[in-house]
């Protein structure tokens, strides 16, 4: 069949367009990130929302000295100072450790009155909320769900290692059922109040899983391991010791075992199960991983890491893949806090517009040119 002039442009366009839509799903492969760096956080421990709520610590002059405040960074940088149990009191606060998607967010401070560590909770608006548990040792909050449900330990008196789990909701506490076996320690909870973690069974730690109040434990290899956290659909993840006692970074899919390998410790993972976690590469210092189907990353790789800026520590992934990290420059001993964001190739972008445009059956040639006005107005 002859082919016209228009028609041969067409089809040169299509054929050109398939082979870059092609590329493009190569591209996509290598994800890469654009950084923000949140000077004002301390780089201790954070959580991350979808929105991109950052909950954290900033330092502050107090008189002679530098106290850490717990903050809520939002998106735009601005930031919310959180609350305190004793009005016109600075408490010590350990660390945060959760954020939820409304902005509510979790933490352990230091109770003078008993001396010891105790939850705390603020809501949306900062007000500090501290929560109420059994036992007159240290106790903690790690997670919180958005319907409040807030998960923690409270370590037995006398006691360095032995823990009870609890759940609270509403000023009520449960404490998770341990079954036959020793003590129970929570890790996260997801939106349905599905809990994960870990209960002692005399031999070694094991991941378990509280569904309905109901106990239930994660096939591992053998040897040990734990449930570090939950996401919104069901995946779990964390980790599995073998018989070599190496560590695995594995996820848990439907119940079963799935392994990510043993160059990372894992960290955090999101609803599409992509993780973060990190390695030890011998130098003294960490260096942030990312596994993303079914292959292991140094993030140090998928960033433009001005001026000899490395990546250590991960924090937290939301389910829109942003990566809440610490950064740290090895020759002038600094660190901070970095949000990462994947970007995908502009490029790609634009080529898999353009194939799907193009590619519409009984589109015309000439029908590409409003695309063309709309993509050079961009």
């Amino acid at each position: 069949m002859r082919l016209t002039v228009p028609c041969l442009a067409a089809a040169t366009l299509k054929a050109g367009l398939l082979l870059s839509l092609c590329c493009a799903g190569a591209a996509r492969a290598d994800v890469r990130y654009t950084a923000r760096v949140l000077a004002e956080l301390q780089p201790t421990r954070a959580a991350l929302n979808d929105a991109g709520q950052v909950a954290g610590h900033i330092s502050e002059r107090v008189g002679s000295v530098h106290q850490d405040v717990a903050v809520r960074m939002e998106p735009d940088g601005s930031i919310t100072r959180m609350g305190t149990v004793r009005p016109g009191e600075r408490d010590y606060v350990q660390w945060m450790q959760d954020i939820s998607s409304s902005g509510a967010s979790v933490a352990s401070y230091w109770n003078d009155s008993v001396r010891a560590f105790r939850p705390i909770m603020w809501d949306a608006q900062g007000k500090a909320h501290p929560i109420e548990v059994r036992g007159t040792s240290n106790s903690g909050a790690l997670a919180l769900n958005d319907a409040g449900t807030v998960v923690g330990y409270t370590a037995l008196p006398g006691s360095v290692s032995l823990t009870f789990g609890w759940s609270w909701h509403n000023g009520r506490q449960t404490m998770l059922d341990v079954g036959p076996y020793v003590y129970a320690m929570p890790s996260d909870i997801n939106a349905a109040g599905v809990i994960a973690g870990g209960v002692y069974t005399g031999a070694h730690f094991d991941p378990a899983l509280w569904r309905d109040g109901a106990l239930s434990l994660l096939p591992t290899y053998g040897y040990g391991g734990g449930a570090s956290v939950i996401t919104r659909s069901g995946l779990v993840g964390g980790w599995a010791d073998d018989a070599q006692g190496l560590r695995h970074a594995v996820m848990w899919r439907g119940g079963e075992l799935v392994d990510l390998g043993t160059g990372f410790s894992f960290r955090a993972m999101n609803d599409a199960g992509v993780a973060i976690g990190i390695s030890y590469p011998g130098n003294g210092w960490e260096r942030a991983m990312l596994w993303r189907d079914g292959q292991l990353f140094e993030l140090d790789a998928l960033w433009d890491n001005p001026d000899g800026w490395k990546l250590g520590s991960v924090f937290d992934i939301n389910d829109q893949g942003q990566i809440l990290a610490q950064r740290f420059h090895p020759t002038q001993y600094k660190s901070g806090v970095v949000l990462l964001t994947p970007v995908p190739e502009p490029a790609s972008a634009a080529m898999l517009a353009a194939g799907l445009f193009l590619l519409v059956p009984g589109r015309r040639a000439s029908a590409v040119r409003p695309w063309r006005r709309g993509a050079s107005a961009v």
